[in-house]
């Protein structure tokens, strides 16, 4: 089943999230248990490019560290695709980018949108290393989704002014 508009797969995975009863804040954001998150380091982050073609996916954690319209395109697809995140060692959490220009709304949608479908790869057993991603200070509450003192990633490709190679910001 390939989701088309955003909205409506934030709505899906939020009904599939509370059937199963799965926990949320005050703020509608899904909270997450400490025993979801993979507390053991990878060897290495594989990009959600690779989600297909990965050597040795167990050792490895999937991160979406990706273009938006790439993320999109996964999130469009991830109830085709769950099983794949299951074959890694865990997944980084989706990351929609809520840009600081942009309207607090639109910013909280995508942290929204990358929280509940995070929270969906963990519901299928998938452990997960979350990714702390927020826009401006409005959207810090987003923060009050995980658990204190666990492991987190968070994308910076997008805050240089020019080209760096990848292998500084892992």
């Amino acid at each position: 089943m390939k989701i088309m508009n955003l909205y409506e797969l934030a709505l899906l995975l939020r009904a599939k999230l509370k059937m199963a009863k799965w926990p949320f804040n005050r703020y509608g954001f899904p909270v997450f248990p400490r025993e979801v998150i993979l507390e053991e380091p990878p060897t290495l982050i594989e990009p959600i490019q690779r989600i297909r073609c990965c050597k040795k996916p167990n050792e490895n954690l999937l991160s979406s560290f990706s273009d938006d319209l790439f993320i999109k395109r996964r999130l469009q697809r991830i109830f085709e695709e769950i099983n794949l995140y299951g074959l890694f060692k865990g997944f980084g959490g989706f990351d929609l980018s809520p840009r600081i220009r942009w309207p607090f709304q639109q910013q909280k949608f995508n942290i929204w949108l990358s929280q509940l479908a995070t929270a969906f790869v963990a519901l299928s057993g998938q452990k997960i290393i979350p990714n702390f991603r927020i826009g401006n200070l409005q959207t810090l509450f987003a923060l009050e989704s995980y658990p204190k003192n666990i492991p987190y990633v968070i994308g910076t490709l997008g805050c240089s002014k020019k080209m760096r190679p990848l292998y500084e910001f892992i």
